[in-house]
């Protein structure tokens, strides 16, 4: 990550690609991320955003660290990765996570409607049957539904606690249950592999 820094301190102001620098940028980005170096890995994707304004995957990188952090400006930075990508599944996955985190229970049905078809990661199917059912318990939805959803994202995913600890919470629930919201590890581990592949040949495009 810091030989990285160094890299793209040395290229900026050259007449190298852009697309060269972004795609450092967010290399750097996602290494810093991963060491907990929080403030780096923001430097580093808004910097990709610049160089590459209509980027998805800078977006997408920018709105993950953002997320990560809690920022209010991660909506907006996967919000622009989603319209850059629609058919990429990640910024759905995020968008769906922070409606749902915010209260936004309609427009996490949107985003996981959106999702489901795009992925064959059990993980990310289990997260976003989970998203889904919780949104449709605060909904019209049927409490049918919602209990489907729920137990599907166990039976998907039977290694996140969280799962199993929400269905309960419904099942036994006097009033309004309360949920565990939090992404996993696995899902973030995942996001961040997708989007290191994807990046090169978006950019390269």
């Amino acid at each position: 990550a810091h030989r990285l820094s160094e890299l793209l301190a040395e290229l900026e102001g050259t007449a190298i690609l852009p697309s060269i620098v972004a795609s450092g940028a967010i290399a750097a980005a996602l290494c810093f991320d991963h060491v907990g170096a929080q403030s780096q890995a923001r430097r580093f994707a808004v910097l990709a955003t610049r160089w590459m304004p209509n980027s998805g995957p800078a977006w997408l990188v920018r709105g993950l660290i953002e997320h990560r952090q809690g920022s209010a400006k991660a909506r907006e930075h996967l919000g622009e990765a989603a319209r850059a990508m629609p058919g990429f599944v990640w910024p759905c996955v995020y968008l769906a996570h922070l409606a749902v985190l915010e209260g936004r229970y309609d427009e996490c049905l949107h985003w996981c409607e959106k999702a489901l078809p795009l992925t064959i990661s059990d993980v990310v199917r289990a997260a976003l049957h989970e998203w889904r059912g919780i949104s449709r318990t605060q909904t019209e939805e049927s409490r049918d539904e919602a209990r489907d959803d729920l137990v599907l994202a166990v039976a998907l995913d039977p290694n996140q606690p969280s799962y199993r600890t929400n269905l309960d919470a419904f099942e036994h629930a006097i009033g309004s249950p309360r949920f565990e919201l939090e992404v996993s590890e696995v899902l973030r581990e995942q996001a961040t592999r997708a989007v290191s592949l994807v990046a090169p040949v978006e950019l390269a495009a």
